[in-house]
């Protein structure tokens, strides 16, 4: 059914036709409009015999990626980030790339991504979740993943599935 492909639902709260207004609100109205029934893992992952998903938000945004494949989203908005974060959470490769706030969340939202696909969080050492490459393969924990990002008016936006096989994703704004 979604072979190769991960639709992203997207929901402004300031701006959206069902008139949610809290991230509580959105992420139970996603969740019932296209998952219907899932649970929680030990770790807080919401998870469905039916698909994988996964769900995120950030200010007024919040996204849910969904796949036939083991998920992880991740959605920040670009803002402003003290330089003492951008170091602790970054290894040393990745820091030599990041040249503003919007670098930083490119590389935030890309750990964050890639430790919800495996069904953990980020862990006490930040800098050791592979950020790199955005777009392609990344390797973790002896587990290959597929990674993607796009911009959303002011926002990041990271996909990351555990799979090594190359994803369109499908943007659907609620």
């Amino acid at each position: 059914m979604l072979e190769n492909k991960v639709v992203l639902k997207y929901l402004d709260l300031k701006n959206n036709n069902v008139g949610l207004a809290t991230t509580k609100e959105a992420s139970l109205y996603l969740k019932k409009t296209y998952i219907k029934d899932w649970e929680y893992t030990d770790k807080k992952k919401p998870v469905s015999k039916e698909v994988c998903f996964n769900i995120s938000h950030s200010h007024d945004v919040i996204v849910m990626a969904i796949a036939d494949v083991d998920i992880g989203v991740d959605v920040e908005k670009i803002r402003e980030v003290d330089a003492k974060l951008k170091r602790y959470v970054s290894n040393d490769q990745e820091y030599e790339n990041i040249k503003s706030d919007e670098d930083f969340f490119k590389v935030w939202t890309s750990k964050e991504s890639l430790v919800k696909a495996q069904g953990t969080g980020i862990d006490k050492r930040p800098e050791n979740i592979p950020a790199l490459p955005f777009d392609g393969k990344k390797v973790y924990n002896k587990i290959t993943y597929t990674s993607k990002q796009l911009k959303v008016e002011g926002y990041i936006i990271s996909v990351t599935i555990r799979d090594d096989k190359e994803f369109e994703i499908i943007l659907e704004r609620e």
